[in-house]
Parts: C-alpha cells; structure tokens; sequence
C-alpha cells in the first residue's frame, strides 16, 4: 500500500502533526526521567527501554499512514489513562502524562480525517448495506464512475479505478439516482493498495461560494440519511434471518 500526499497543501498540516507527535513522546520521556530519580529507577527504566522501540513503530506507522498507526495510538491512550489514574494526583510525572494524553488527542483527532485515513467498511461485504454512495466524476472531458465512500470534516473518500494525480480537481455529481448534487473536489491524498483494486483518493470539498456550502451541509444530511436507512434495512434483514 502506497500513500501520497498533497505536501504542498498539507504541509502546515503535517508539520503540526509532527510537533504534536513528539510532544508528547518529550512529555513522557521526562515523565520517566523524573521517575527514575524519585525512588522508582527501576520500573522507570523498564518502561523507558519498553517505550523506545514502541515510539519507533508508531512513528513509522505514522509517517506511512499506516492503518496499524491507530491501534499503537490507541495502546498509548490506554497506557497514558492507566498512568493518570495510579499516579498521585497533579504530581509533577501526573502533569506530564496529562499533558502527553491532551496531546496525543489533539494529534489523532487531525489525523482523523478521510484525507489520511480514509475510514473503509472492510466488514461489510454487501454493497447494498455500505454507506457509500455511487457517483460520476468529471475531469476535464473524461467522466468515471466511482463510489464516495466516506464523509467528514468537509473532506471524503472517493474510489475510482482511473489513476488521477494528487492536486488534480475534479466535479462529482449523481444525477442518475435523482439526487441532484455537484461538487467541485481537490484531490489531496492518494492511496494505491494492488491491482485489481480501486484507488482511494482523499479530497477535500470545494466551496467558491455560499451556496456551494449550504448544498453540503444538504447534502451531509442527506448522507446520513441514507447510512441510517441501509443500517436499518441491514438490521430488519437480519432480524427476519433469525426469526427464520
């Protein structure tokens, strides 16, 4: 799997992500520093040989945009909560490890986005119950056909088998299934997984005026609307299934 990113346009950005990163690895080190210097060398030392090569991991997984990069962040949360909870309260290493928590929030909230991790229903085998939505993309004289699959902070996933540049814009519309909506999109990631298999773009929604904005918070409703109807749908099937 290979990700591209718009650096240009994402570079603020990423830079930020990356203070974040090693902010709270800073916190956490001096945490451990602290304690071996408090009557707990030993445990501090362990955990600092433990955290290292973690660190390291999870910062590959970062840089790579990794899927695995959330499961090292969510072992971190666990590990910062469990630390808060038996450290005494608003203790010098207590501080550090709250601050490393607020921290490593903030850096998976930006990351939480379909620009970098574009969210995939890999559970969900039938097409007829994922909540994406068939569109046709336009660009320059070309039309596709391809799936908006994910939708978030004025930002989605868009799968086209076409191999299209990062930077390129493109127009997505479904006038065939009588929703009426058309977008203007900026391509800002790209991930290719192997062949055979479509390429997932990360676009980020253009809005060159007002009403392009008030048709997406339309067209966000709307979108929900459609997630909640296949979830039902999906449920009722499944309860007749059981009853059967």
């Amino acid at each position: 799997m290979k990700a591209i990113l718009h650096k240009w346009k994402l570079q603020q950005d990423t830079d930020r992500i990356e203070v974040l990163h090693m902010g709270h690895l800073f916190f956490v080190l001096l945490a451990m520093v602290i304690g071996v210097f408090s009557g707990k060398a030993i445990s501090s030392i362990i955990q600092i040989l433990v955290l290292i090569p973690f660190y390291y991991l999870f910062t590959k997984t970062k840089k790579s945009l990794f899927y695995s990069f959330w499961t090292f962040a969510s072992l971190l949360l666990v590990y910062f909560l469990f630390k808060i909870f038996t450290l005494s309260f608003f203790s010098t290493e207590w501080i550090l490890f709250a601050l490393a928590l607020i921290v490593l929030i903030i850096e998976m909230y930006m990351l939480f986005s379909p620009i970098y991790y574009p969210r995939v229903s890999w559970w969900e085998y039938d097409f007829r119950y994922r909540n994406d939505l068939k569109i046709e993309v336009n660009f320059n004289e070309s039309k596709f056909k391809g799936r908006l699959t994910d939708l978030r902070r004025q930002a989605g996933c868009v799968l086209l088998f076409e191999d299209l540049e990062v930077g390129n814009e493109i127009e997505i519309n479904d006038n065939e299934a009588g929703l009426d909506f058309k977008f203007n999109l900026e391509i800002m990631s790209k991930r290719r997984y192997s062949l055979g298999r479509p390429i997932h773009y990360g676009v980020k929604f253009l809005f060159p005026n007002r009403e392009s904005k008030l048709r997406w918070h339309e067209f966000v409703n709307m979108w929900s609307n459609i997630g909640h109807e296949k979830r039902m749908t999906k449920f009722k099937k499944d309860t007749i299934q059981n009853e059967a």
